[in-house]
């Protein structure tokens, strides 16, 4: 079976301790290895494919290193499941659940609850943050994000598979905040990582990557970077600027 995740595809901090608090990630607490029975794969119920999701626009100020970070982190998150004692996710409170015998080329997916309506499922090809019965965010390994308007309905281990419900809130999701709360947690799952391991476990990490352009600082520093600069981009302009006729940042879907 193909471990999770090996291969690449191609200012000040906001104080938010409620979030914070809700997303630290548990270190020590093993999750347990789950799967379903091997003998079939589950029948695709009716939904909406992740294809047909709305794009998210991304500041073009921003995209860039941000799709490059995620990449990479996606590589990490597999260097923590091989390199570390026990498999790195389970001791960070995820779950495991293997493919069917009959996806055994794919990768085992990874899920976790953050909070009581917060969940957190982790592919090798990306990853879904979910506000459960509010929608969510799914972010593609290139840091294409989308929009989810409803559960995932079945679990899966292609992208293809996926199908969300739909739920009945005319509402649009909050699907910027709950992007930032996302990279927020990866920025505590670094920094926990750090403090548990010792700044030496990634910077080895890093060097095993060896791409151009690899972050020459933590990785919790880089994603607070690039939170700062989503924030400052997505902030509603003020009323001077407004007057003023300034120009945004241009984005990208």
């Amino acid at each position: 079976m193909r471990r999770f995740s090996l291969k690449s595809s191609t200012g000040a901090q906001r104080s938010d301790r409620s979030v914070l608090a809700g997303i630290s990630p548990t270190f020590g607490r093993r999750g347990a290895s789950r799967g379903l029975p091997e003998e079939q794969l589950p029948s695709r119920p009716d939904g909406t494919a992740l294809a047909q999701c709305r794009p998210l626009a991304i500041p073009t100020t921003v995209v860039s290193e941000a799709t490059r970070l995620f990449d990479l982190q996606m590589w990490c998150f597999g260097q923590d499941v091989s390199q570390l004692p026990g498999n790195g996710l389970l001791r960070a409170g995820f779950h495991r659940w293997p493919p069917p015998a009959v996806l055994s080329e794919s990768a085992s997916l990874y899920q976790r609850s953050i909070s009581q309506a917060c969940r957190l499922t982790l592919w090798s090809f990306g990853c879904l943050w979910e506000h459960l019965g509010q929608g969510g965010v799914f972010l593609e390994r290139s840091f294409r994000v989308r929009e989810i308007k409803g559960e995932l309905l079945v679990r899966a281990w292609t992208a293809a598979d996926l199908r969300f419900g739909s739920r009945s809130d005319p509402q649009p999701i909050a699907a910027q905040p709950m992007v930032l709360e996302f990279l927020r947690w990866l920025t505590v799952y670094e920094r926990e990582l750090s403090r548990r391991m010792g700044d030496g476990y990634r910077q080895d990490c890093l060097r095993r990557w060896g791409r151009p352009g690899t972050p020459d600082r933590p990785m919790s520093d880089s994603w607070q970077s690039v939170v700062v600069r989503l924030e400052e981009a997505w902030s509603p302009p003020n009323a001077d600027d407004t007057q003023a006729g300034g120009a945004t940042a241009g984005d990208r879907q």
